[in-house]
């Protein structure tokens, strides 16, 4: 959970969280990742014949909390705030391997969702990137 409000806090004093010129699309997939995070993500572990005590949940397991974190980057982001991208994109392909070594069913979740992330923010950026050229 820390990890989630250092992430605001940053980006919100370097003025980069706020969600004016976001797509709707990137505002759309943002919000559809936060609250896969905090609703669904929870409920994966369970559905796969888990305890419910091993549910991971926002703010308690990495896992959700990355996604989440992705989740208000996409949403809040005015641009794509790259220096935040980095841990929680990291954190996603490294429980994505660590579960695939596990050979647990769930193990392309987290990766799939930080690539779809980043496909999301390139995408915002290259699309201003040309916008500029043509204007200038």
């Amino acid at each position: 959970m820390s990890r989630l409000y250092c992430c605001c806090g940053w980006g919100g004093l370097r003025g980069r969280l706020t969600p004016a010129s976001a797509t709707r699309l990137q505002q759309r997939a943002g919000l559809g990742l936060l609250l896969f995070a905090l609703l669904m993500f929870p409920l994966i572990g369970p559905l796969l014949g888990r305890n419910w005590m091993q549910a991971e949940v926002f703010g308690m397991a990495p896992d959700p909390t990355a996604l989440a974190t992705l989740g208000v980057l996409l949403f809040a982001s005015v641009r794509p705030a790259w220096g935040l991208f980095p841990i929680p994109v990291a954190w996603c392909l490294l429980s994505g391997t660590t579960l695939w070594a596990m050979k647990s069913p769930d193990f392309a979740v987290a990766p799939l969702a930080a690539l779809l992330a980043l496909v999301l923010a390139a995408g915002w950026a290259l699309r201003h990137a040309r916008a500029g050229r043509s204007i200038g």
